[in-house]
């Protein structure tokens, strides 16, 4: 049943994923059309996901507890605003016009290639984030130590 799942979960990703990188995407039905497809993969990934985590099927129809109910939204509240929170630096902006940038933190680098970055421009201590990655930080408390 897993393996099925996996090709489930691979080729609806890389239809909507490829329908996604074109215009079609920006538009309201390209959009749902994205979601029809992905939805049975995103499906998976999450019944999965939960079950790997925490032994027991997930009760998505009926959430009873926190987990649950975060599952069921990623499933069930499709909304393109969402896409924009989940990246680091496109919600910035979206900061920046609501409550104003004073609440943001600065960005000392932002690039593709960290080989670019000059140690010597930065401050003795900082955070290096991924912009697509959970949980993937790497904290440097000292750069003369490391």
């Amino acid at each position: 049943m897993k393996r099925i799942a996996n090709r489930v979960v691979f080729l609806g990703e890389r239809i909507g994923l490829s329908i996604m990188r074109g215009p079609v995407a920006k538009a309201v039905m390209g959009r749902l059309v994205v979601d029809f497809i992905m939805w049975p993969s995103d499906f998976w990934k999450v019944w999965f996901g939960y079950k790997s985590k925490f032994g027991d099927n997930p009760r998505l129809l009926a959430p009873k507890n926190f987990n649950e109910k975060i599952q069921w939204a990623k499933l069930f509240r499709r909304k393109p605003i969402y896409t924009k929170f989940a990246d680091k630096l496109a919600v910035r902006d979206y900061v920046s016009k609501k409550i104003g940038s004073q609440y943001l933190t600065n960005i000392l680098w932002s690039g593709d290639d960290i080989r670019q970055l000059k140690l010597s421009e930065l401050p003795s201590r900082f955070v290096i984030k991924s912009n697509n990655g959970s949980g993937t930080n790497i904290i440097i408390r000292d750069t003369k130590k490391e």
